[in-house]
C-alpha cells in the first residue's frame, strides 16, 4: 500500500511540477477532444484562478505545505458545495487561495484528477478512504460509488476494522453491512488486534452496540482497554490507571461486565485499574445476584445475557445433485480458470462461508451481480482455510458465479439444478467433478 500511495503521489507531483511553465501559443493543437484539453490545464497554471494550499503534517511523502493551481469553474461543476464557495456573488473575488489544512493532499489530488480527467483507478485503500471522505465532504457522488466498490472488493480481515470506522463516519450503509457480515466469522481474532488502535471513538462504541459473536465479554474489555492506551500514547498522556479511565469512560457502560464470571472479573478486569475497589467490589458482589448485593455503580451495565457465541451448527451445508451423464472431459493446465457453479440464485439472502469440491486444494473465487448485471462482490478463498476472505453475500435480486483454479482432467458442460434445504431454494448450473457435486457451506439470518 505504501509503494502504490508513493507511485502515486509522485507522479502527480511531477506533473504539478510543470505548473511554471505557461502554455506555448496554439497549445490546443494536437488536443483532439474536450477532455484532452480540460486534462491538460491541470498540469498546466494556465489559466487558473485559485491556489489551493495543503497545510498537512501526514504526508507520506515530507512536505509540510503544497500548493496546486486550479480552476474554480472545473471545481463548482463537479460540486455544488465548491460551486458555493467559489462562485457564489460573494465570494467570487473574495480570495485567490484556499486553504484546506484538513483535507489530505493525496486524496484531494485523486479528486482533481477525477474532475479534470475522468480519472477512476485507485491504487490503493488509503487513497479510497481519503477520497470517500472528501467525496462526501463535498458532495460528489460518483467518486464516492466508485470507492464503495473499490474498498468492497478490497476488503478483508487485516483491514476491517479501519474500513468499518470509515463506514461509520461516512454513513456507508452498503460496506458496514458487509464489515458485520464478515465481522460475524472472526470477531475474537479482529478484535483483539491492533486493529482497534485506528477506530475512532464513535466507531468503536457503534462496534459495541452490534450483535457479536464471542465467547466471553473479556475479549471487548480487552479491546477498550487496548484502545485507550493507544489513545494516551497519541495524546502524549502518562499511562495511569486515572488517565486510561477518563479515555475509556464512555466505552465502559458498553461492556457487560455482569456476563462475566467471578474469575474473569478477577484476572482481566481488576489488574487493569479502570474501576475504583469500590466499584470492583460492588459489581462481583452482583455476578451472583444475592438479597444483600449492594447497587451496582453506574460506569456497570445492567445487561445479564452474554452476547451470542457464534456456534458452527448454524452453518447450513447443501450439496448439489450428483450428475449422472457429465458429458465430454477436457484436459486442463494447473492453476487454469475454470466454472464450478454458474448462475447460482437463491429464495433468501445467505452468507456463503466456502465451496467445496475434490479440487478444493486450489483457490476459489465467487462473482456475485445484481439484476443488471453490475457486479457487486468479487471474492476469493483463503489458501489456508479454504473459506471465502469474507462471507459471500448472495440476495433473491443477485446471482453468483464460482469459479476454481483446477488442473487435469475436467467436465465443462454445465447442468442445471434446484436444491431445497430449510426454507432456502438454491438454483442454477454446476459442472461434475471428479465423481462428486459440489458443496456449499452457508448460513442465513433475518438479521442480516
Amino acid at each position: 500500500m505504501a509503494s502504490s500511495m508513493a507511485t502515486f503521489f509522485s507522479d502527480v507531483m511531477e506533473g504539478q511540477g510543470k505548473k511554471n511553465k505557461q502554455m506555448k501559443r496554439g497549445w490546443q493543437n494536437g488536443l483532439s477532444s474536450p477532455t484532452e484539453r480540460l486534462s491538460s490545464l491541470l498540469s498546466s497554471s494556465n489559466f487558473s484562478d485559485l491556489t489551493i494550499k495543503f497545510l498537512s503534517k501526514k504526508l507520506s511523502i515530507k512536505i509540510l505545505s503544497l500548493l496546486m493551481q486550479v480552476h474554480r469553474l472545473v471545481l463548482a461543476m463537479t460540486s455544488e458545495v465548491f460551486e458555493e464557495m467559489l462562485l457564489s456573488s460573494s465570494s467570487v473575488c473574495e480570495f485567490q487561495e484556499l486553504v484546506l489544512p484538513d483535507d489530505p493532499p493525496e486524496g484531494f489530488m485523486w479528486l482533481l484528477r477525477y474532475m479534470y480527467c475522468g480519472h477512476t483507478d485507485l491504487p490503493c485503500e488509503m487513497i479510497a478512504l481519503q477520497v470517500s471522505h472528501l467525496a462526501n465532504k463535498y458532495k460528489i457522488e460518483a467518486p464516492y460509488a466508485i470507492c464503495s466498490k473499490f474498498l468492497l472488493r478490497n476488503l478483508n480481515r487485516g483491514n476491517l476494522l479501519e474500513f468499518y470506522n470509515a463506514a461509520v463516519l461516512l454513513h456507508n450503509h452498503d460496506l458496514l453491512r458487509i464489515c458485520l457480515q464478515m465481522l460475524r466469522m472472526c470477531h475474537c481474532e479482529v478484535l483483539s488486534s491492533q486493529q482497534v488502535c485506528r477506530m475512532s471513538l464513535e466507531a468503536l462504541k457503534h462496534l459495541l452496540t452490534q450483535r457479536l459473536f464471542l465467547p466471553s465479554e473479556v475479549v471487548i474489555f480487552r479491546a477498550a482497554v487496548t484502545w485507550g492506551n493507544a489513545q494516551l500514547s497519541t495524546h502524549g498522556m502518562v499511562n495511569t490507571p486515572a488517565n486510561l479511565r477518563q479515555e475509556v469512560a464512555e466505552l465502559l457502560p458498553l461492556v457487560r461486565f455482569l456476563t462475566m464470571s467471578c474469575d474473569e472479573f478477577v484476572r482481566h478486569v481488576l489488574p487493569s485499574g479502570v474501576l475504583t475497589q469500590e466499584e470492583c467490589t460492588n459489581i462481583l458482589m452482583n455476578i451472583e445476584p444475592s438479597e444483600n448485593a449492594p447497587s451496582l455503580p453506574s460506569v456497570c451495565s445492567t445487561i445479564r445475557q452474554k452476547r451470542e457465541r457464534f456456534d458452527s451448527s448454524d452453518i447450513k451445508c447443501t450439496q448439489l445433485p450428483t450428475v449422472l451423464n457429465p458429458g465430454k472431459s477436457c484436459k486442463v493446465q494447473m492453476n487454469e480458470e475454470q466454472t464450478l457453479i454458474s448462475n447460482l440464485k437463491t429464495s433468501k439472502t445467505i452468507h456463503i462461508q466456502k465451496v467445496w469440491c475434490e479440487c478444493q486444494r486450489f483457490d476459489f473465487t465467487a462473482t456475485v451481480v445484481d439484476a443488471a448485471g453490475e457486479m457487486l462482490e468479487f471474492v476469493q478463498s483463503s489458501k489456508k482455510s479454504k473459506e471465502f476472505e469474507r462471507p459471500v453475500t448472495l440476495g433473491p435480486s443477485m446471482a453468483c458465479k464460482i469459479t476454481v483454479n483446477a488442473a487435469g482432467l475436467w467436465y465443462s458442460e454445465l447442468h442445471p439444478f434446484k436444491v431445497q434445504q430449510d426454507d432456502v431454494l438454491l438454483e442454477g448450473e454446476h459442472v461434475h467433478v471428479y465423481g462428486k457435486s459440489p458443496k456449499i457451506y452457508y448460513w442465513f439470518s433475518d438479521d442480516y
